[in-house]
């Protein structure tokens, strides 16, 4: 009997999900959709740390157009180097978390899918800058 309970407690704790998984489902107003992540160039020019767009202009952006937002980080493109000169675009990236249906909208307003990145191209999260 004892080793019939810790079968299912083990069974049990196998259908959690990963710890720090990120679910891309959500249910608003009573409905499920699926978060899709996208991202812009926050248009920060190398020697001009406080040029650009902060992520809070991104997402504002976004939500004047009727894309809600769910989540929002800074990032950086990995996988290639943005030529070393003053002025020079740097390759820092603001990523927001939409419904997957208002991608087309994003995309005419300058956003492309994260999942878009070619497989040399990556990204890294990064701390936003207070601006």
């Amino acid at each position: 009997m004892i080793t019939l309970a810790c079968v299912f407690s083990i069974a049990a704790c196998s259908l959690l999900p990963e710890r720090g998984a990120k679910s891309d489902k959500r249910v608003v107003e009573d409905e499920e959709i699926t978060v899709i992540d996208v991202y812009t160039s926050s248009e920060r020019l190398q020697c001009e740390d406080d040029s650009g767009k902060d992520v809070q202009a991104t997402k504002k952006e976004l939500e004047a157009n009727d894309i809600e937002v769910f989540s929002s980080e800074c990032g950086l493109i990995t996988g290639k180097m943005a030529p070393a000169l003053c002025g020079a675009m740097t390759l820092h990236i603001n990523i927001h978390g939409i419904d997957s249906r208002k991608l087309p909208e994003a995309e005419s307003l300058g956003y492309q899918a994260i999942k878009s990145l070619s497989d040399d191209l990556g990204f890294e999260t990064e701390l936003c800058d207070p601006q």
